[in-house]
Order: structure tokens, then C-alpha cells, then sequence
């Protein structure tokens, strides 16, 4: 499992959150699930 640092939108206040997933496309799925895919804004992966 890899860890990806995000910036996601939450009631238009930009926020860094950590998500641990197998893949990048994964974590961002996650992420849009969890906030909507219009409010994932980057997702990084972090060592």
C-alpha cells in the first residue's frame, strides 16, 4: 500500500489530507467518492 498526500476543496477551503491506496487511480477514486470528484484537486504520492 502507498501513501498520496491530496488537495481536496471543502466548502471552498482547499484542505491536505493523507490516503493510503494501492494505486494513484484508486486513491483518487476514494477522494471523489469521499468529497466529489469536482473538489480533488492533486493527489501526490509521498514516500
Amino acid at each position: 500500500m502507498h501513501t498520496y498526500k491530496a488537495q481536496v476543496r471543502v466548502t471552498s477551503t482547499l484542505v491536505t489530507t493523507l490516503i493510503q491506496a494501492d494505486n494513484v487511480f484508486n486513491a483518487r477514486l476514494l477522494l471523489s467518492k469521499m468529497f466529489g470528484a469536482s473538489n480533488v484537486i492533486s493527489v501526490l504520492q509521498v514516500k
